[in-house]
């Protein structure tokens, strides 16, 4: 089985994922993670829609690269 590295980013949706799911609030979260309130909010409703894998699917920010 081939294990995929995941980004930072990935770590931190999926932590507070995982916090969110064990009752903390999302001003607490925010905090332990190093994001704004609103941000946990967003990742809520992606995880309240579709489970963690929804949050791992997030693409990343940024304009695409243009070369290979």
């Amino acid at each position: 089985m081939v294990q995929k590295r995941l980004s930072e980013a990935v770590k931190k949706r999926v932590r507070a994922a995982r916090m969110l799911q064990a009752g903390e609030g999302c001003a607490e979260v925010g905090l332990a993670v190093g994001v704004a309130r609103q941000t946990v909010y967003t990742w809520k409703r992606l995880l309240d829609e579709g489970g963690i894998d929804a949050l791992r699917a997030v693409p990343e920010p940024g304009r695409p690269a243009q070369l290979d």
